[in-house]
């Protein structure tokens, strides 16, 4: 084999590993993006309870504080 070869072949075995490689970090990264939209649902469906029990904790306060 020649080095024009040798080198040739030896691109190609770099660039199919970079590829392989950015595939995966790919296949990571879209995971880690789903789970932190999963987690940012979550949570603000937390807080949309959170508030909704808080305006309740208002209205009964305040429906007590009317009461003679």
């Amino acid at each position: 084999m020649s080095d024009f070869e040798d080198m040739c072949n030896l691109t190609m075995v770099v660039v199919n590993q970079l590829g392989s490689w950015l595939l995966a970090k790919d296949h990571e990264l879209r995971q880690a993006v789903k789970d932190y939209e999963s987690q940012l649902v979550q949570v603000t469906q937390s807080l949309a309870e959170f508030k909704l029990r808080a305006l309740n904790a208002e209205v009964c306060f305040f429906h007590v504080e009317e009461l003679p």
